[in-house]
């Protein structure tokens, strides 16, 4: 976000106030590219076996014998997960809230343009 008003400035001599725009569009549309292939894959990566192993010890260290004794009785088998896709992401309704926000506030100052270049030039 510091960077903004610097690059903003760099290339608003080349593109003018229209062409600003269009860039910032794509770098957001670039940004969702990368979203896209980046936010499944990594939300399916998951704890270790060994990691898991250590963290059980550490937590039965913690505890007392009849409590680790009741916690191993109550523990249920652990569940499948499924691979987390971007329909899964965009099933959330905060994720996609979220990005239907960023499309809606960047997409829709390119039609302003003719309005609101005179106020500002």
């Amino acid at each position: 976000m510091g960077l903004g008003p610097f690059v903003g400035s760099l290339v608003y001599g080349p593109l003018h106030y229209d062409g600003t725009m269009y860039f910032f569009g794509g770098i957001n549309f670039l940004g969702l590219l990368m979203c896209f292939c980046m936010i499944p894959s990594e939300l399916n990566e998951t704890v270790s076996e060994e990691e898991e192993i250590e963290h059980e010890m550490i937590e039965d260290e913690k505890q007392t014998h009849r409590e680790a004794a009741r916690s191993i009785m109550k523990k249920k088998a652990p569940k499948k997960m499924g691979k987390i896709t971007m329909c899964t992401v965009l099933s959330n309704k905060h994720a996609g809230f979220a990005l239907l926000v960023c499309l809606v506030g960047t997409f829709n100052i390119s039609f302003f343009a003719t309005y609101i270049t005179p106020y500002f030039v």
